[in-house]
């Protein structure tokens, strides 16, 4: 497929002899032809109501009028909605019962992790409430007005009072429902860039491409000179259990991506932190797996037996709030080499430090910033959007 990563055995054997794959017997669907001679008399019907489809469906005639019914049955939910007053109160009422016995109970009474449930439920219960109680509203005033029509209107400033009270609302559930529309798109941007690994420095030759299935074959052939680079095969072909292991972690790849439309000379940092070009071109490869855990143990092999350099690859809001927070605890911890974790679920980051070969797990909590929910690809992005500052050359730089 050319959106997977060619096999190391398949390279090696390029320009010998294929065996031929018998392409099979094309399928028919035999059952097609019944098709046509379906019954739709039923659903075929135009212009009639779904109340007559239904006294047809059951033999009945076509002369019955359904007016009244519908009128029966919509004055009657109009009055079952204006009975709802008592039970909002009593709603709003063991809400704030509970409200008062979670405030007074110590930890001891009540562990903090069921207090903090507790209170999602007494916040959930009264933002039903104040919902169902709007909509009640709006559905009994249109009721009474229907039933009175030459009543007299109420004041302009308690119907403007009103409105703007009803709009609020509307407003602050908008509000909210976007937010947690914007949080639930981070974690599962997070959750994706979790099963993947960012690949850096693919030799992909010494002239510059774009073709995708000139790179996809120039990164087995990356892989498999620096397999044998680590092994000394002065020949450049890794060993057999090499190989054998290489194309096990590769079949495991679900999807192949080039940060970059075009590869560009590599660069990288000397001892100063001075850039310096290297005589190859390349681009970040990304490859993605089922799940986090398959692709942490590809990660490993695939360093240990070809020496790759590879990343999570964040969305570029949140990479840059990663390095802040980098960069903030290394000033902590100035001999420390340091670690973080990205908890989406409760938007946040766990800082791990290691110093003299001992780990120190969770020294710091810090939460994200608002920012990182921008989840775009212009986010974040210096001058023009769509320009040729792409995140090939940001991520690079980090490799």
């Amino acid at each position: 497929m050319a959106n997977k990563p060619l096999s190391v055995a398949a390279f090696l054997q390029e320009g010998l002899p294929q065996e031929k794959t018998n392409s099979g017997i094309p399928l028919k669907n035999r059952f097609k032809v019944f098709e046509k001679d379906r019954d739709r008399s039923l659903s075929s019907v135009r212009g009639c109501s779904p109340l007559k489809k239904r006294k047809l469906s059951e033999g009945g005639g076509e002369e019955e009028d359904e007016v009244g019914v519908v009128s029966q049955d919509r004055n009657k939910a109009f009055l079952s909605m204006a009975d709802e007053a008592a039970t909002f109160k009593k709603m709003r009422d063991i809400a704030s019962k509970l409200e008062a016995e979670l405030g007074s109970a110590a930890d001891s009474e009540v562990p903090p992790k069921l207090k903090e449930i507790l209170g999602g439920i007494v916040e959930w219960m009264r933002l039903a409430s104040g919902v169902q109680e709007t909509t009640a509203s709006v559905v009994v005033d249109s009721m009474n007005k229907v039933l009175s029509p030459g009543r007299k209107a109420r004041k302009d400033d308690w119907i403007a009072k009103d409105c703007q009270g009803g709009m609020e609302n509307r407003k602050k559930l908008e509000d909210d429902s976007a937010q947690a529309e914007r949080k639930k798109k981070f974690v599962l941007e997070v959750k994706e860039a979790e099963r993947s690994m960012l690949i850096f420095r693919t030799d992909m030759g010494k002239v510059p491409v774009m073709n995708c299935e000139t790179m996809r074959k120039r990164f087995t052939m990356d892989l498999t000179a620096k397999a044998a680079q680590v092994e000394n095969k002065v020949d450049g072909k890794p060993s057999v259990a090499t190989v054998q292991q290489l194309d096990d972690t590769l079949s495991m790849v679900t999807r192949m991506e080039y940060f970059g439309k075009v590869t560009k000379r590599s660069v990288r940092f000397d001892e100063d932190r001075r850039k310096v070009e290297e005589d190859f071109f390349t681009v970040p490869v990304k490859i993605s797996f089922k799940d986090k855990n398959t692709r942490e143990a590809a990660e490993s092999r695939l360093r240990g037996l070809c020496g790759t350099k590879s990343t999570t690859p964040y969305h570029r809001t949140l990479r840059a709030a990663i390095n802040n927070i980098v960069k903030e605890s290394k000033e902590k911890y100035p001999r420390s080499f340091i670690q973080v974790k990205v908890e989406a679920d409760k938007f946040r980051v766990t800082v791990n430090r290691r110093e003299e070969g001992v780990w120190y797990d969770g020294v710091e909590v810090v939460p994200l910033p608002d920012s990182v929910l921008d989840t775009s690809r212009e986010a974040g992005r210096p001058g023009k959007p769509g320009s040729q500052s792409t995140d090939a050359e940001d991520v690079q730089m980090q490799g």
